[in-house]
């Protein structure tokens, strides 16, 4: 594995969703993408908890809300451990610092989609 990415999706100030995006150095051999593909996704599985599930309030007329088809993870029922000081100095960390670094980085990217190409 040469890099690894998680991007979290907010709605209503939360995490909402999760997208996963892996790099793999295969050293040229391109039938071993899948299986280890195959692999890093097991060992993710395997190492799942949850879900934790949270309805919105702009999808609570949703019937049935797609949470209801989540698949439980083989962990058992997600638990948050963390302290609500390190829950409070998290929120603040990723309020201040981390948010506005994704919101730059995303208008960045924007303006660049619209320059013209030469």
């Amino acid at each position: 594995m040469t890099k690894a990415e998680v991007v979290h999706k907010i709605e209503d100030g939360e995490f909402a969703h999760c997208n996963l995006r892996i790099e793999v150095d295969t050293g040229g051999d391109e039938e071993a993408i899948e299986p280890i593909k195959t692999l890093i996704v097991d060992r993710l599985w395997q190492q799942a908890s949850g879900p934790a599930v949270h309805i919105c309030t702009c999808d609570r007329d949703i019937k049935p809300h797609p949470s209801e088809w989540l698949t439980k993870g083989p962990q058992g029922p997600f638990v948050d451990t963390r302290s609500r000081i390190t829950i409070v100095l998290q929120f603040i960390a990723y309020t201040l610092i981390h948010y506005p670094l994704l919101w730059i980085r995303e208008k960045a990217r924007a303006l660049r989609l619209l320059q013209p190409r030469k």
